[in-house]
């Protein structure tokens, strides 16, 4: 899960940045906040994202924080 500012790119970046962990999307839900500046994203993957990976979509702008659940 992840907040974000809702702005052109940003989900674009995300996935653009899992790709490039070989991470597959299985499901994605994206839910913008009452008045439209925030947002909040929910990516189902194919497997645990390493440390790495998570920093580096935490540290894009727009990205307010991110959350790894595992099931």
């Amino acid at each position: 899960t992840g907040r974000h500012l809702n702005r052109p790119g940003v989900i674009a970046s995300i996935c653009e940045i899992l790709g490039h962990g070989e991470l597959n999307i299985e499901d994605m839900e994206n839910v913008i906040f009452t008045g439209g500046e925030a947002a909040s994203v929910r990516i189902r993957i194919s497997a645990v994202p390493d440390a790495a990976l998570v920093s580096e979509i935490a540290s894009r702008p727009n990205i307010l924080s991110i959350d790894v659940t595992t099931h």
